[in-house]
C-alpha cells in the first residue's frame, strides 16, 4: 500500500513543529516581559480581555475556518478551481463584515465592559483592544487559507512572523517610558496584526488565490455554508469554553492576580501541545483530500502514528512539569509566579489529553464534518462548565485546573470511542500499555536523581535529563515500541 500520504504529513508536520516552537519561544519572551514589566493586576487585564476576545471570535467566525479545511481540499482534488474562487470570495466577504460588526460592538461596550466585567482598566484599552482585534480576525483568516491549501509552511511562517513582530513591538516598548502602560503592549498587537495582514495577504493573492479561473454561478450554496458554519460555531464554542472557561470564570469569581498566575502556567502547559497543534494542523486538509478519495486505510495508518508519537514525545515533559513546577515558573516569570505551583502540576499531569484529542477531532472533522464534534464537544463543555463553578470558590485555581483537566479526559475518552467506529480500527492498547510503562520508568528515575544527589540544580537536571533520556530511549527500542526500520522510514521521508 503506497504511503505519500503520510510520508507527506511527515514531512509538513515536522516543518509546522520546528516553526510552532520557535513561535512559541518568542510568544513566551514576550509574556516575560510583559510579567516583568506589568503589575501582576495589568498583566490578568491584558489576558482576560484576549479570552473575552476569544467569545466574540467565535461567533463572528461563524465556523468560516473550518468549513474552510473541509471543502477547498475536497474542491481541490476534484479539480473544482471555480469552486474554489467562489468560496474563497464568499468567505472573505463574510469574515470583513463580521469583523467589522465586531469591533463596533465591543467598542460601544467598552465602558460597560471596564466597569462591569473586567472591574479594572481604562475604555481605551477596551477600544484599542477592539481595533487590534479586527485586524488580526482579518489576518487570522487568510492563514487559515493557506492551511485550507495545503501550504502549511507558509501557514506555520505566517504564525512564526507574527509572534517575532509582537516580540520586537513588545522589547521597544519595554525600553520606552510608558514601559508600565499595559496601552502601549495592546498598539504593540494593533501595529503587528495590520503589518501581517497586508503583507501575507498579497502573499496569498499572488500564490495562492485562483485568479485566472471564471467564476460560475450559484455553484456554491450559501444555506449550505452557513449550515456547516452554525454547527461548527456551536463546535468552537464549546471548545472555547473547554480552553478559557477557567479564565472567564476566575476573572469574574475571583481576582486580576489569579488570572495573572493562571496565564502563567497556560503557556507552559501548551509548549507540549505544540506536536499536536502542528500534527492537526497538517492533518485537518490532509484527511479531508484522503476521505474524498477514499484512502482510508492512509486515514487509519495516520491515526495510529499520530497518537503514537505524541504520547512518545509528550510523557517525559509532563515528568518534568510535575517534578520541577518550581523551578520552571521562577525561571520562566519571576518569583511572584510561584504561587501557581500546584496548578501547573494539575495541569501538566492532564494536558496529554487535550492534546491526543486535538488529534481525534481533526480527524472526524476532515472525515464527516462538524456534527459529532459539536456533540462531543459539548459534553465535555458541561462537565467543564459545572466543575468550574464547583471547584473555583473552594479552591480558585487549582479548582480551576482540575475542572479543565476532568474535561479533557472525557473528551478523549468520547472523541476516540467516535472515531475508532467511523474509521473501522480495533484499538491495539497493548502498545499503549508499553509506551506508558517506558514513560513511567523514566519519570520514576528523574524523580530518584533528584533526590539522590547534590549539585547546582541547572547542572543537577542536564545530567538528570541526560541518564533518564538515554534509559527511555534504549526502552523503547528494547520493548520494540520503536524500531530502526520505523525510524529509517520516517528519516527518508521527512529527507526525500
Amino acid at each position: 500500500m503506497a504511503r505519500n500520504a503520510p510520508r507527506k504529513v511527515a514531512q509538513d508536520t515536522l516543518i509546522v513543529f520546528i516553526l510552532f516552537l520557535a513561535a512559541a519561544f518568542f510568544s513566551y519572551l514576550f509574556r516575560i516581559i510583559l510579567a516583568r514589566n506589568l503589575s501582576l493586576k495589568d498583566f490578568g487585564l491584558f489576558f482576560a480581555v484576549i479570552a473575552f476576545l476569544g467569545i466574540i471570535n467565535i461567533f463572528r467566525d461563524l465556523g468560516i475556518g473550518q468549513s474552510a479545511m473541509y471543502y477547498v481540499p475536497r474542491f481541490i482534488a476534484k479539480n473544482q478551481n471555480s469552486k474554489v474562487k467562489e468560496f474563497v470570495n464568499k468567505i472573505l466577504k463574510i469574515e470583513f463584515w463580521t469583523s467589522i460588526i465586531s469591533m463596533l460592538l465591543i467598542t460601544a461596550l467598552a465602558d460597560f465592559l471596564a466597569q462591569n466585567y473586567f472591574h479594572y482598566g481604562s475604555i481605551i484599552t477596551i477600544i484599542l483592544f477592539a481595533i487590534a482585534y479586527f485586524f488580526n480576525s482579518l489576518e487570522l483568516n487568510i492563514q487559515v487559507l493557506f492551511n485550507a491549501f495545503q501550504n502549511q509552511k507558509i501557514y506555520a511562517i505566517h504564525n512564526l512572523v507574527r509572534t517575532l513582530l509582537i516580540l520586537i513591538m513588545t522589547v521597544f516598548a519595554s525600553f520606552s517610558v510608558y514601559k508600565n502602560n499595559v496601552n502601549v503592549y495592546v498598539l504593540g498587537q494593533l501595529f503587528t496584526y495590520f503589518i501581517v495582514l497586508i503583507v501575507f495577504g498579497l502573499i496569498f493573492y499572488k500564490r495562492l488565490y485562483p485568479r485566472d479561473v471564471k467564476n460560475s454561478k450559484n455553484t456554491i450554496v450559501l444555506k449550505e455554508l452557513f449550515m456547516f458554519g452554525i454547527i461548527a460555531t456551536g463546535a468552537q464554542l464549546c471548545y472555547f469554553f473547554i480552553t478559557t472557561t477557567d479564565t472567564v470564570f476566575l476573572t469574574y469569581m475571583t481576582t486580576l492576580e489569579n488570572v495573572g498566575l493562571y496565564n502563567a502556567v497556560i503557556p507552559i502547559v501548551t509548549l507540549l501541545l505544540y506536536l499536536s497543534m502542528a500534527l492537526s494542523t497538517v492533518i485537518t486538509p490532509r484527511v479531508s483530500e484522503l476521505t474524498a478519495q477514499k484512502k482510508f486505510d492512509d486515514i487509519r495508518f495516520l491515526w495510529e502514528k499520530s497518537i503514537k508519537y505524541v504520547l512518545l514525545a509528550t510523557l517525559p515533559l509532563i515528568g518534568l512539569l510535575v517534578l520541577y513546577p518550581d523551578l520552571i515558573l521562577r525561571i520562566m516569570f519571576g518569583e511572584q509566579f510561584v504561587a501557581a505551583s500546584n496548578t501547573l502540576i494539575i495541569m501538566g499531569s492532564g494536558i496529554i489529553f487535550f492534546g491526543m484529542s486535538q488529534v481525534n477531532m481533526s480527524f472526524l472533522l476532515s472525515i464527516i464534518g462538524p456534527k459529532k464534534n459539536l456533540i462531543i464537544y459539548a459534553i465535555a463543555t458541561i462537565v467543564n462548565i459545572v466543575l468550574n463553578l464547583i471547584l473555583i470558590p473552594k479552591y480558585s485555581i487549582e479548582g480551576a485546573a482540575t475542572a479543565t483537566i476532568i474535561s479533557y479526559a472525557l473528551l478523549f475518552i468520547i472523541s476516540t470511542v467516535v472515531l475508532l467506529k467511523i474509521i473501522r480500527l480495533d484499538f491495539k492498547i497493548w502498545g499503549f500499555i508499553l509506551i506508558g510503562i517506558s514513560a513511567s520508568a523514566y519519570i520514576l528515575l528523574v524523580n530518584y536523581l533528584k533526590n539522590s544527589l547534590d549539585m547546582p540544580v541547572f547542572a543537577e537536571l542536564i545530567l538528570i535529563l541526560l541518564i533518564s533520556g538515554a534509559v527511555y530511549v534504549l526502552l523503547l527500542f528494547a520493548l520494540k515500541i520503536i524500531t530502526f526500520s520505523e525510524i529509517n522510514d520516517m528519516k527518508n521521508s521527512i529527507l526525500k
